[in-house]
């Protein structure tokens, strides 16, 4: 995924309007943190290998904070399980781990041009990210409640 994270986090808020909705789209973003280390700090290996993107590490933080009533901490880890599951879609995600390898891609996109962006971007799975992009902004244009508004 390339643009859909934060919009999927403002649909995953609407969807659930009881969850506080700023930490369910932070949430949303917040895996790709670790894009830091490999571009900031030159880390050699996919970002997709390190641990934020690590579905157990989310869906485990997410059960620990939904038993022990910390609302907040299990809206991001909600958010961050659908950051994960977005990346399964055309990018490899190891579901699997700490126990197995079950490395999951859905799509797979061939390397066609010398940028590696324009493959995806020009793969038919594109047009996921761009049908998510378009429902957050109709939502959005609608006059939708505002994540982070006060009731």
């Amino acid at each position: 995924m390339f643009i859909a994270h934060l919009p999927a986090g403002y649909l995953l808020a609407r969807a659930c309007p009881r969850l506080p909705s700023g930490p369910l789209i932070l949430g949303a973003v917040v895996p790709d943190i670790d894009l830091v280390l490999v571009y900031g700090w030159g880390t050699p290996m996919h970002h997709h290998d390190l641990l934020t993107h690590r579905p157990m590490l989310w869906l485990v933080l997410w059960a620990m904070a939904a038993a022990t009533g910390l609302t907040r901490l299990a809206a991001l880890a909600l958010g961050a399980t659908v950051h994960v599951m977005l990346d399964s879609w055309a990018g490899r995600i190891d579901w699997g781990w700490p126990v197995a390898s079950l490395p999951v891609t859905v799509v797979n996109v061939p390397a066609r041009f010398d940028w590696w962006v324009l493959n995806f971007l020009l793969h038919p799975s594109f047009l996921l990210e761009l049908c998510l992009v378009a429902a957050a902004l109709l939502l959005w244009g609608k006059g939708a409640p505002q994540p982070f508004a006060q009731p």
